[in-house]
């Protein structure tokens, strides 16, 4: 990110200190928009809260090289690509 809150979503402050609240509102959003189109609000795992960069990061990595191995299998890519 190059905005100058761009540090404080990537784990050198806690969001929620630098923006309180937001966090909270882009949850419910995600979770409520969908609502005035008849469809049911959406589930979160985790108990609803946001976590850290570590945890996103451990979670992010297996899935990328899992996407990677997907790719390559189904001739999308090379190992050079």
């Amino acid at each position: 990110m190059h905005a100058w809150w761009g540090h404080a979503w990537w784990g050198c402050a806690p969001p929620c200190r630098v923006f309180p609240g937001e966090l909270k509102k882009i949850l419910e959003w995600f979770r409520d928009y969908k609502i005035p189109d008849g469809k049911p609000a959406n589930k979160f795992g985790y108990d609803n809260k946001a976590l850290n960069k570590e945890f996103t990061l451990k979670v992010r990595s297996p899935l990328g090289w899992c996407l990677r191995a997907c790719r390559l299998v189904c001739g999308q890519v090379t190992l050079s690509g």
